[in-house]
């Protein structure tokens, strides 16, 4: 039975699970991004010289 918002009006945790998902989107796109420039980098340049993720190097 799907009843309508305007007799019940959501609970929090329908707005705390709702901000979730949309972090979880914005993380998808990030890493979507980063995913696609590494693929650019090594389509068009042909290697990608260093990890994108890193700021320091380990070597």
């Amino acid at each position: 039975m799907v009843v309508s918002m305007d007799f019940y009006q959501p609970f929090f945790g329908y707005y705390f699970f709702n901000a979730l998902l949309l972090v979880l989107q914005a993380l998808h796109v990030f890493w979507a991004y980063l995913i696609v420039r590494m693929a650019f980098k090594f389509a068009f340049m042909g290697k990608v010289e260093k990890d994108e993720r890193s700021d320091a190097e380990s070597e």
